[in-house]
C-alpha cells in the first residue's frame, strides 16, 4: 500500500511540475520558415525508401 501511495504522490508531483513549468502565460509564438530542399537536392531517403517531402 505504501508503494502505491508513493507512486501516486510522484505522479501528482510530476503533473504539478508540468503545469507550473509547461508554458508561460505571456509566451509569444514564433514562426520559423525552413527553406528545405529544391532543385537537384530533393531531400533524404529514409528507411523503407521513404523520401522527405518537398
Amino acid at each position: 500500500m505504501k508503494k502505491v501511495l508513493k507512486n501516486v504522490s510522484f505522479v501528482i508531483l510530476l503533473l504539478k511540475m508540468c503545469i507550473i513549468f509547461g508554458q508561460e502565460i505571456d509566451a509569444q509564438k514564433r514562426i520559423v520558415i525552413d527553406v528545405g530542399h529544391g532543385g537537384k537536392d530533393t531531400g533524404a531517403i529514409g528507411t523503407n525508401s521513404i523520401q522527405e517531402r518537398i
